[in-house]
């Protein structure tokens, strides 16, 4: 998703042709000589690295515009495929709200056009725990609510998990005794200050360290 912007979707048709097989209603099937994620400890095989005309980028090699055009085509065969189920699932069940997770639905910029595509009305997404830990925390709501007759509440309005910000916070004072006592020199700014250093910095493109709250809880946690 991040890697796509910079790239064209030059592959698009072949991952069609060769790799994924989707229906109108967006049901799909992916075509296993290509991949060895259920039986080996790779993603893809050899297969796929012939057919897209080179071997898997080391974590230490620059990128490629090749790279950029791959991780476009994924992008847009994702976003079709996303498209034509949320649609189906309009048009069957004439609901208008969509409650989603799982690694995919972390994708925000295919959540983005279900919200645009307008058979929607509302979107949810399960950010903190959308991967392998969402399994613990949706078998324990579900002994919660099947096994034990758990109430469920819903709001009204705003965020019942609260944007996940489940984890310690420290104050000020602490951050600057623990940063003193490891050696570090500290300037305090004003809020206002802050911002303008932070927000040049950012313009001259440099990266920030941003600490701020309760940390957040997940995979995606940002800004937390």
């Amino acid at each position: 998703m991040g890697l796509a912007p910079y790239g064209e979707p030059k592959y698009k048709q072949l991952m069609l042709d060769h790799l994924i097989d989707v229906e109108g209603d967006g049901l799909f099937r992916l075509n296993q000589k290509y991949f060895d994620y259920c039986t080996g400890l790779t993603m893809t095989n050899a297969n796929f690295d012939e057919l897209f005309g080179a071997p898997p980028r080391e974590p230490e090699e620059l990128l490629t515009q090749r790279n950029m055009d791959l991780a476009a085509s994924v992008q847009t065969v994702t976003e079709e495929v996303v498209l034509k189920l949320t649609r189906a699932l309009a048009n069957e069940t004439s609901q208008k709200n969509l409650c989603l997770a799982g690694g995919v639905a972390l994708n925000w910029v295919a959540n983005g056009q279900i919200l645009r595509d307008g058979g929607l009305e509302n979107v949810w997404v399960q950010n903190p725990a959308a991967g392998d830990a969402g399994d613990a925390w949706g078998a324990t709501l579900a002994a919660y609510h099947l096994h034990n007759s758990g109430s469920r509440t819903v709001p009204q309005s705003g965020d019942a998990m609260q944007g996940s910000y489940l984890d310690p916070s420290y104050d000020g004072d602490d951050v600057a005794k623990r940063l003193e006592a490891a050696g570090a020199k500290i300037e305090t700014l004003t809020k206002e200050k802050m911002i303008d250093i932070t927000s040049q910095a950012l313009a001259d493109g440099k990266a920030i360290g941003w600490f701020q709250g309760r940390m957040e809880f997940g995979p995606s946690a940002l800004g937390g």
